[in-house]
Parts: C-alpha cells; structure tokens; sequence
C-alpha cells in the first residue's frame, strides 16, 4: 500500500471520538456511529468491532463500524431450535451498514483492499458463517470489482433520498398532483402528526409493527430491550426520532428516523393493518416538513429493489420515489465463509422453506 497506510481493529473504542471524526465526512449516517453498533450489543450480546485506515502521519482516511451477531439469527425461534443453533455456533454473522466511510477518495483502492483483509481477519478470529454489508449511497461508488475479486457477491439496489436545503413549499409544489390530492385528503381524515417523547410512544409503535408482521403471517416475538436500547443510545443523544400519526388518539402509523450528520434515514415504519386512513402518506410529508424545519440535509426514504419482481416490491419502490427524492444506487455485499453451517442453520431454523 502507499505510505504503508496502517489498518487497525478495535472491539472498544472511545465513543465520543469516533462519532466525532464520522462527523468531518457529509456521507456518513448513524449506522456507522458507535451508538447504533452498541443498540445490538445490549440486546443481542453481539459484538461490535471498528477499523480504521490511517496515514503514516495519523492522519484518518477511513472508518468502518459494523457487528458481530451470535445469537440475533435465532431470535425469533422457539428455545430448543435456539439453544441448539447458539450452542453449535452455526450462524455467527457479521454485518455492516451504510459504510465504509473514506474521508480521502485518492486512497478508495487501497482503502477497501485493506478493510476487506480486516473483514478476512475479524471474521476468521469470531469464527464468522457469513458477513455481510450494506455500501454507503452518499459516498462515492465503489467498482464492483473490488468486492467480486475477494469472494463476495454483489447485489444492486436503491434509495430515493430527498434534498431537505430547500423551501418546503417549493418541494410540495413539485410532488406530483396525486400525492399531493392524497396529502390534502389524509388532512380532512383528522389525523395527527407527533415526535414521540415518551417511552410508551416507542412501546405503541412497537406493538403496531409486529401486528402488522403477525398479520403478514410472520412468526415475531416482541423485543421491549431493542426499543429500549434505541431510546438509551440513540433517542437521547438525538440520533434517532420516532414520527408517529394518530387517530382519535391511537397510534396507526409510524416512522423510525436515524439521524446522524444532518442526514435522516428511515429506518423503520409501521402501518396499522387495519386502518383504510392514508397515514403513510400523512406521516411521510410530515416528517419531510418537520426535518426541513430542523435544517437538516438529507431524508433517505430506505431501499428499494431496482428491478422489482412482484407487485409489492413494485409498490414500495412507487411510493418511495413519490416524495421528491433523487434515484441512488449503491450495493448489498455478501461472503460465505462456512457454507456448512449456513445450510445446516438454514435447515434447523426452517426445514420446510430449506
């Protein structure tokens, strides 16, 4: 490498001096603060780990968080499938999101060989099954190349994200004339808009997810510690915050923001399965307005799968690039390190889907 750039793991970091240098880069997001890699680690006991690349000189040119999962594959299995599966070791995953963050794009070749030796590094020494990431869309694109040459395999996909520097009446004005219908009618619907401020809020939430999941025919079991961690770690350092509407009160919609930098990314969102009121688009238009009062940059409404290949996938993707957001690309990695394990796991948590 030039200079003899130098590569350092770390599982324990100092929190606040990371986040702070993730903060000199415009394209990081909170999925690369310590905070959210540290939300698993409470309620999963997973591990979280942090590379660095640095100049000779100290000089940082890139930062890569990510997490070690042991027992978050089995969550939401029954005890016997659980303990056999954790007892074994057959799914320990790592995983990243939204990164590598490179301060210094002159380095990205080096940068990346390096951290993918580190990634070879960290998942040999946890006995990792399978890593996989998620690229940064706000960084600058990655070739595939440099993942492919390595044993990964590379997926494409999409986010809509929304330029929140500008009037947000010039932005409604440029919706198009059915959103804005829809908006105008989810007002005469007498819904209400609201950040949660109380853990209760986050418990309503999380009650309407998993209802919406079990009405879908999803086995979930119910995770107050998740929630809670998310309040501890990232709701009161104000990296995270919870849109909700209401009607007559009760909660039938929600967004889960992560915040980090001026970048917002919805995280989550949750739609009574009941409801026939349009809280989607209510909630969405709402919280552009209130992120654009909050001066912040950007609003990335999640991925999407650029090559749609059934009606749902169709109508996520629609309903995603509604809201004034520019098309970026960016990429889902992922190497298997123990095909073994990953077929035996697969088997024992489903026999019937394997």
């Amino acid at each position: 490498m030039p200079e003899n750039l130098k590569s350092e793991i770390s599982y324990d970091i100092n929190s606040k001096e990371w986040n702070n240098e993730l903060l000199k880069n415009q394209a990081s997001t909170g999925y690369q603060t310590s905070n959210w890699q540290e939300t698993y680690k409470r309620t999963y006991d997973s591990k979280p780990f942090f590379i660095t690349i640095s100049r000779p000189n100290g000089k940082l040119l890139s930062q890569l968080g990510g997490i070690i999962h042991k027992k978050l594959f089995w969550s939401n299995t029954n005890l016997v499938t659980s303990y056999i599966g954790n007892k074994l070791n057959l799914r320990t995953t790592l995983n990243w999101f939204y990164g590598p963050i490179i301060h210094d794009t002159d380095y990205q070749q080096e940068i990346i060989s390096e951290i993918l030796l580190c990634i070879d590094k960290i998942s040999k020494d946890n006995k990792v099954a399978i890593a996989t990431g998620i690229s940064s869309p706000l960084e600058k694109p990655i070739p595939n190349s440099f993942f492919s040459a390595v044993g990964y395999r590379i997926k494409p996909w999409t986010t809509y994200i929304t330029n929140l520097q500008q009037d947000k009446e010039k932005l409604y004005n440029s919706l198009n004339k059915k959103t804005r219908y829809d908006y105008r009618k989810s007002q005469q619907q007498e819904l209400t808009f609201e950040i949660a401020d109380t853990k209760k809020s986050y418990d309503e939430f999380n009650d309407l997810k998993i209802n919406a999941r079990k009405n879908k025919g999803e086995k979930i079991k119910k995770n107050n510690v998740f929630f809670d961690a998310h309040r501890e770690l990232l709701y009161k350092h104000d990296y995270e915050k919870l849109f909700l509407v209401k009607n007559s009160g009760e909660v039938i919609g929600g967004i889960l923001g992560i915040i980090f930098n001026g970048n917002v990314i919805q995280h989550g969102v949750g739609i009574s399965p009941s409801t026939k009121l349009l809280a989607g688009t209510s909630m969405t238009w709402n919280s552009l307005q209130w992120c654009i009062g909050k001066k912040y940059s950007t609003f990335d409404m999640g991925g999407a799968n650029p090559f749609p290949d059934s009606s749902k996938e169709k109508s996520i993707d629609f309903f995603k690039s509604k809201w004034g957001g520019e098309k970026y690309s960016y990429n889902l990695y992922t190497k298997i390190f123990d095909k073994t394990k990953i077929k035996i796991s697969s088997f024992i948590k489903n026999p019937k889907r394997f």
